[in-house]
């Protein structure tokens, strides 16, 4: 797995252009916990769920395309990794939302069993304090099936999160 999320955030880092922060930029270090559910959408693939810690709501993610890993490398390791892009929205405890573009790729699991995740989402604004927020978020888990075929998602989490 360690391949498929170095490979996963290479693709990332080359492919979404990151405004540097810099001190005084109002940039906050975020670190914590999160979970999520799989949900019934119109998408190919959703889920809600919550953060923990340093930025602290209720998370959605909507999955918008997603790529077999073989596709782009055919590398048979990592045969049941799947790249990702999609869109996450963070409810945050008062109201405001955090808004970020979400690409990553998971490893999934045989029936029953644990896969692995990883994540990037680079923050591209929301509402109230953070409408012209900045910033991105790194999670790393797990995933499981669980019960009636749904996958859960929980791992942790750090970055940061700017605002003007």
């Amino acid at each position: 797995m360690s391949r498929t999320t170095i490979a996963a955030l290479l693709l990332v880092a080359v492919l979404a252009p990151v405004r540097q922060a810099r001190a005084g930029d109002g940039c906050k270090p975020v670190y914590g916990f999160y979970s999520s559910q799989q949900q019934a959408c119109d998408a190919p693939f959703c889920t809600a769920g919550q953060l923990i810690g340093g930025i602290q709501g209720d998370y959605t993610f909507v999955q918008t395309a997603a790529l077999p890993a073989t596709a782009i490398g055919g590398d048979p390791v990592l045969a049941n990794a799947l790249f990702y892009v999609g869109e996450s929205d963070v409810a945050l405890k008062g109201g405001d939302h955090v808004r970020a573009s979400d690409s990553g790729v998971i490893d999934l699991p045989p029936p029953l069993g644990t896969g692995k995740q990883a994540a990037l989402l680079i923050v591209h604004g929301g509402t109230g304090a953070y409408a012209a927020a900045t910033g991105f978020l790194q999670l790393r888990g797990t995933l499981e099936f669980a019960a009636g075929g749904t996958i859960a998602v929980s791992g942790d989490f750090f970055g940061q999160i700017c605002t003007p």
